[in-house]
Order: C-alpha cells, then sequence, then structure tokens
C-alpha cells in the first residue's frame, strides 16, 4: 500500500495504492489546504480501509520479477520523493469510478423521480374522485 500527498494548485491531495497480486485499487482523497500529521494519521486509520473496500474498480498491473538491490531501491525512492508523480493509472482507476457513481446516482434519482410523479398522479386523481363523488 502506498500513500502519495501532492499539491494540486489549491488542495492537498492524497492518492493512495493498494496492490493485490496483480491488480491494483486507487483512492483519492482530499486533504484540505494544509493537512497535519494528525489529519493524515486519522485518514490512515479510520477512513483507508472504509474507502478500499467502498472502491469497485481495479486496473491489472504487470508483476515485477526482477530483485532490486537494496541500496539501488533506496536511491529510486529519493528520486520519486523529489519528482511530481503523474499518476495516470490511478487516474484513471479513479475516474472510472467516479463515472460508476455517476451512473449509479443518476439511475437511482429516475427511479425516485418515477416514483414522485405516479405518487402525485394518484394524489390528483383520488382529489377528484372524492370531488365527483356525489355527483
Amino acid at each position: 500500500m502506498k500513500l502519495s500527498i501532492y499539491h494540486d494548485g489549491q488542495f492537498f491531495i492524497g492518492i493512495v495504492e493498494f496492490k493485490e497480486s496483480k491488480q491494483s485499487k486507487f483512492i483519492k482523497h482530499t486533504f484540505g489546504k494544509e493537512p497535519g500529521y494528525d489529519e493524515i494519521l486519522w485518514f490512515v486509520d479510520k477512513q483507508l480501509l472504509a474507502s478500499l473496500d467502498g472502491t469497485k474498480t481495479t486496473v491489472a498491473m504487470k508483476k515485477d520479477k526482477k530483485r532490486i538491490n537494496p541500496k539501488r531501491l533506496q536511491r529510486l525512492v529519493s528520486r520519486e520523493q523529489k519528482q511530481f508523480k503523474h499518476l495516470s493509472k490511478a487516474h484513471a482507476a479513479i475516474k472510472e469510478e467516479q463515472e460508476l457513481n455517476k451512473k449509479q446516482r443518476k439511475v437511482k434519482s429516475k427511479v425516485e423521480r418515477d416514483a414522485l410523479k405516479e405518487k402525485k398522479r394518484r394524489m390528483k386523481r383520488q382529489k377528484f374522485k372524492e370531488k365527483h363523488k356525489g355527483h
């Protein structure tokens, strides 16, 4: 599991990458203007696992077969921390999750809207029947 925090110009954004065998899940969390150590720990302790369970999209990843020398790995990590990361796979996975949620929300709102229309139609019909009952 990997948490990357970057500044997008307005807010600090955290992107979590969770790898299981050959698949990865990504989560995006907005921390706000300037997150403190406590806020980041609270997110990791309280909210991270629930967010991971709620994520439905996964991305297939290639498995690295080569073992890397620990010193080289340490140098790579330090270089990676210094550079701005363009997390294209993470952004694509998060975007796909947002689109999925958007479709579900549209279907739900359409069902609710249709139910409300039907209820109004029944109420109108009921009023009409009560009004013209004795005639």
